[in-house]
Formats: C-alpha cells, sequence, structure tokens
C-alpha cells in the first residue's frame, strides 16, 4: 500500500473513532442545557459535577482549587470549564491524589478545558487518567504531575479520548511516558506543546505508546524531553507481534530531546508512519538519536521528514527500502528513494529556551506555538520545499498538504506557504521591484530561466506569462512607481507551466 493510501485509511479511521462530529455539534455549537458555576452555585467542582445532568456545563470561577482524592464526571457528558483560563484556575492535588478520572465511558462530549492541572500524584495518569472512555481534553496546562508507573501527566488505558490543544511540562513518570502514556488505546494527540516531560528509569520523555495503540499523534511540538532508557521524544512498543498499533505520527516538530541510552527522537519497536515531522537536535547515548527501529524492527515508514543533525546520527534499524523523500544529515541514504542531504534552512534552528520559557510561564499558548512555527518554519531557498513525494496528491478534503497552495509537498512538519503577499511585478521574488524583475522574466522566456513567484511575474495581471509583462514592467518602472493592479480576471489560464490564480505564489 502506498505512503498515502496509508495515511488517507488511518486519518478515515482515526477521525470515525474519536467521533469528531458529535464533538463539533455539541461544544462548537455550544449546544449545552444549562450552566452551574462554582463556587456560586455549589462549593466544590466536585459537587458541581454531581448536580449536573447530560449536556450541562459547569463553569469554575478563578482560584485554586485543591483537592484530596480525584474528580470524577462519573459517566456524565458535560462540559467542565474555568471561566477566565488555565493561569487564573488551578486544581491542585498537593502531590497526595491524581487530578481527574475518567473511568465510567464517558464520551467525545465530555469535555476537560482551560485548567492548570499540577500536584498530581499515583501509578498511573498524575494528572488525568481515562480508562473505557473517551473524553476531550483540551487548553489545559498539565504540569508537575507524577505517576510511579505511566503516563505523569496523561494515562491512557483501553481509552480512546482527544488531547488537544494543552501545555503538558515538567511531568515525570518513573517507568513510561512522562507526559503522556497510551496503553491499548486510540488517541488522538493534536496541536500540543510537551515540553520538558521525563521517564526516569525506562522510556518515551514526551510520549509512550505500547500495546494495541493505533494512536494518532499530529501537529504537536515535542521539545527538551528526556528518558533513560529510549525515546525522549516518542517510544513506540508492541510486545506481541499480532497487536501493532499501526500508529501515525505526522506534522510534529520534535527538537532538542534527550536520551541516556537508546534512540532519542522517536524509536519502535512497532508498524508506525512517520511522515511530515521535522526531527532535529535529538541525542541519544547511542543506536540513533533521530528515528530508532528497536530490535531491528524494519516495519517504519519514513516519508517527507527532516531529519536533521540528531546525534550520534539521524537513522538507525530501519529498512532502507522504508526510507524515501526525507532531507538527512546522513550520507548514506541520500541520492536514493528521493531523499537528500542538506542543510533544511530553518528560519531560526535554535530557538531561544527563554523566550519560549517565559511564554508558556504566562500560559501564552498560542505566542508559544506562533513563536515554535516561525523559528522552525523554511527559508525561501530550502531544498525542502517542493521536493516531497510526487505520489501524494494534493487533496485539501483529506489532508493539509502544503497549505493547499496547489504545489508539490514540501519536506517537513511545516510546508512552506507559497500563497503569502508578493509585490505585483517582482518576478526574481527579493521583494522590490526594479530592472531585474523584467530581466527575469526575459530570462524565463527565452532561455527557459526558472521563476520563483508565477504570479508575480504577471505585472499586467492576464493570467499569462509573455512580453507584454516585460513592457508593462518596463513602462511603469520609467514612470515610477509599481505596476498598478488592474482587475483580476475571473477565469483564464498561464499560457506557460500552470495557473494558479488567486492561490499566490506558484513556486517553479
Amino acid at each position: 500500500m502506498s505512503l498515502y493510501k496509508i495515511l488517507k485509511n488511518r486519518i478515515r479511521k482515526s477521525i470515525a473513532k474519536a467521533g469528531l462530529v458529535g464533538l463539533l455539534a455539541f461544544s462548537g455549537s455550544e449546544l449545552y442545557a444549562k450552566d452551574i458555576y462554582v463556587p456560586r452555585d455549589y462549593a466544590t467542582i466536585q459537587s458541581g459535577i454531581d448536580a449536573s445532568e447530560e449536556r450541562d456545563r459547569v463553569l469554575v470561577a478563578p482560584g485554586e482549587y485543591v483537592i484530596n482524592e480525584p474528580i470524577t464526571y462519573r459517566g456524565k457528558n458535560i462540559i467542565l470549564k474555568s471561566e477566565e483560563g488555565p493561569q487564573k484556575t488551578v486544581i491542585n492535588g498537593g502531590g497526595q491524589t491524581q487530578i481527574f478520572t475518567f473511568n465510567s465511558g464517558e464520551s467525545e462530549n465530555a469535555v476537560l478545558e482551560g485548567f492548570t492541572i499540577t500536584g498530581g500524584y499515583t501509578d498511573y495518569g498524575g494528572g488525568i487518567y481515562c480508562e473505557n472512555s473517551s473524553p476531550t481534553i483540551r487548553g489545559n496546562i498539565i504540569q508537575k504531575n507524577y505517576s510511579g508507573d505511566g503516563g505523569g501527566g496523561i494515562a491512557c488505558i483501553n481509552a480512546s479520548p482527544l488531547i488537544t490543544s494543552n501545555i503538558i511540562l515538567k511531568n515525570v513518570a518513573d517507568e513510561n511516558g512522562g507526559g503522556i502514556y497510551c496503553g491499548n488505546s486510540e488517541a488522538i494527540i493534536e496541536g500540543n506543546i510537551i515540553k520538558e516531560n521525563a521517564s526516569y528509569n525506562c522510556c518515551g520523555g514526551g510520549i509512550l505508546v505500547g500495546g494495541n495503540s493505533p494512536v494518532w499523534i499530529l501537529k504537536n511540538y515535542i521539545i527538551d524531553n528526556w528518558t533513560y532508557e529510549g525515546a525522549g521524544g516518542i517510544f513506540s512498543w508492541v510486545e506481541i507481534p499480532d497487536e501493532w498499533s499501526r500508529a501515525l505520527i505526522e506534522f510534529n516538530i520534535i527538537a532538542r530531546n534527550r536520551s541516556r541510552e537508546l534512540g532519542c527522537g522517536i524509536v519502535s519497536s512497532d508498524k508506525v508512519v512517520v511522515t511530515k515531522n521535522t526531527i532535529v537536535q535529538n541525542s541519544a547515548g547511542h543506536a540513533s538519536g533521530g528515528v530508532f527501529g528497536y530490535d531491528g524492527i524494519t516495519s517504519i515508514v519514513l516519508g517527507d521528514n527532516i531529519i536533521y543533525g540528531n546525534t550520534p546520527q539521524d537513522i538507525a534499524g530501519i529498512d532502507p527500502s522504508q526510507i524515501s523523500y526525507n532531507c538527512l544529515s546522513q550520507p548514506e541514504y541520500c541520492g536514493e528513494k528521493g531523499n537528500i542531504c542538506a542543510d533544511p534552512l530553518f528560519v531560526n534552528p535554535n530557538p531561544d529556551s527563554k523566550t519560549l520559557d517565559d511564554l508558556l510561564e504566562s500560559g501564552n499558548y498560542e505566542g508559544a506555538i506562533s513563536y515554535l512555527k516561525e523559528c522552525y518554519s523554511l527559508q525561501v531557498d530550502s531544498p525542502c520545499i517542493d521536493a516531497g513525494d510526487p505520489n501524494i496528491p494534493w487533496d485539501q478534503d483529506e489532508a493539509d498538504f502544503d497549505y493547499c497552495d496547489g504545489t508539490r509537498v514540501d519536506i517537513g512538519a511545516m510546508p512552506y506557504d507559497q500563497r503569502r503577499p508578493f509585490i505585483r511585478g517582482d518576478a526574481n521574488r527579493d521583494n522590490k521591484f526594479d530592472l531585474s524583475d523584467p530581466a527575469a522574466t526575459l530570462l524565463y522566456l527565452f532561455k527557459n530561466k526558472k521563476l520563483k513567484c508565477l504570479n508575480a511575474a504577471d505585472s499586467n495581471r492576464d493570467h499569462k506569462i509573455d512580453i507584454a509583462d516585460v513592457v508593462y514592467s518596463l513602462k511603469y518602472l520609467f514612470s515610477g512607481g509599481n505596476p498598478p493592479e488592474p482587475p483580476f480576471p475571473e477565469a483564464g489560464i498561464y499560457t506557460r507551466r500552470g495557473d494558479y490564480g488567486n492561490l499566490g505564489c506558484r513556486y517553479e
């Protein structure tokens, strides 16, 4: 099966199992029955939940709520939400108890949103424990919780939660999954910042996926996590060969994680698909700092990833036939199956730790995400732009490949958005309009040279690149100023090399 078909089938399966349609119908449209306020109506969060009925909303006022036993939804599909966000609303277990427990069949319509969850202590899931349930956990700060066995921040056992848009920070597990532990689960882990978590005696500083767990891990920022034995970032393991997880790991930034022993960014003894991630500057004691196939397992599919600058090497223990269209710093794979060896040219390959920490400490999730996106974005001349698998079709209904800009997919987690604004007439895309631009257009027309932006070169905006654009540009250069913006035709095509209309810059 092709990589694209694997992705398509896996995404469809994950969305169906997570019940996202139901989630949108409930929380997106705010179809809750009534509001209950804590502490105005009920003194404690648990008493507010106990008084609620299906589809109610329990709103919690700012303050610190110290608990001595886990808060549970008791099987109710309600929204529990802070009124003023996680920075002002703290639930603290005081190092004595687990904070939240979902174990009564709660569905995706059981929503936990907008709290700082800290001081949790237990065997599994110091902050949040999910078993035989499918809650939605979103927009929280889950930090400084502890588990003896698995999931310092969150543990999932036979569960299918949606874990999205959280800051998961400085949690600790003695054994597995400092940030998140998933065993026999079908979780969707999306858009979280997973930073500085640790597993002291075993594996998966950021995330551990174990057993039959077809987990979808996408668009997360997994940074500065640590483990003793294997995978500071993500560890996916299986003990019984017939119980492969077939996890999908895509669009994640996995950076600066550390492992004292083997492997670091991703370690797997499992069947997993790893595609369109940026896996950089991870370090391990031996084997591979980037991606490592544990015990010689050869069923890891690596496609369209930036795996660069990891120590002691980028890849180990993976069948070379499964490694295609990646940007690497490991020369033995380069030149084969579309793999390239080149500096990916990030905007800032060394994000400032203090800047990021300040944003996280202030609870500025959006600011932290924006900062990381900017740092790990590609520069305009990156070799990763339009260098991904040409057999993956652009399909905006099923995958957000390359920002839907109509070009070949890029390599890495942060596609280069070619729809960005441009100066009309700036054919060589140097952000100024001068004589070099009509010269670039002439070279394109008569010497078959490439243009960086067809739309910018179309100075008279008639959906054609021809000598009329050169004349139009020269006219306005010598009269002063940029070419004006004539009306954009509703229809029409470029006469050379494709039409991309209003989508923006089409790179050649």
